[in-house]
């Protein structure tokens, strides 16, 4: 069972409440990561400790009590009235718009922009691979009319100027024939 720890985060000169939050990590390293976030100096704020041992759901109902009780959606730093299985899965509709202006039309580097665009673009294959590839799932195939086999209708289709998506139709019986041949796939076949 994941265990849980509710806490909150003070500013020492007022003695305000900032923040209420959940976590399975250590206080030391969650109150970094918001100081971080909120950029605020670490001396002028402190975590605390509210309840621990917790499992999601009494961790979550206590920081959402926590969240409204000292209204932090409007006066401190949440976001959202409370966390759904340790995650803060809703958050309001005026902060969606927020942080919908805050996004819009900021501007990406060149740098950036083309780092974005080859991690969406995947790894490419080199000519090596897509060729062996292609000979392992390669089928030998029959032109009927010429009497001919193919090593793939990759191969046939470069020999007699075809699309091989149409000669993989024939063979499958999508279609009954392509530029005037019709093609069949053969077994056993052990040809050069």
């Amino acid at each position: 069972m994941k265990v849980y720890k509710v806490y909150l985060i003070r500013e020492k000169s007022t003695g305000d409440i900032k923040y209420v939050g959940l976590t399975r990590q250590s206080l030391k390293m969650r109150f970094n990561s918001h100081m971080s976030r909120f950029k605020k100096p670490r001396k002028d704020y402190q975590i605390e400790l509210i309840a621990e041992d917790l499992n999601n759901l009494e961790a979550a109902s206590l920081e959402s009590l926590l969240i409204e009780q000292y209204d932090l959606l409007n006066t401190g730093w949440n976001t959202s009235p409370g966390s759904i299985n340790g995650f803060s899965n809703y958050h309001s509709e005026d902060q969606k718009i927020k942080w919908s202006k805050e996004r819009k039309g900021k501007p990406v580097s060149k740098e950036h922009a083309k780092k974005n665009r080859i991690a969406r673009l995947g790894k490419k294959n080199s000519e090596y691979h897509k060729k062996r590839i292609s000979e392992v799932k390669s089928k030998p195939v029959l032109c009927v009319e010429t009497g001919e086999v193919f090593k793939s209708g990759r191969q046939a289709a470069d020999k007699l100027n075809l699309s091989r998506s149409k000669i993989s139709n024939v063979c499958h019986g999508k279609r009954k024939s392509t530029g005037g041949y019709t093609f069949r796939f053969v077994k056993n076949y052990k040809g050069s």
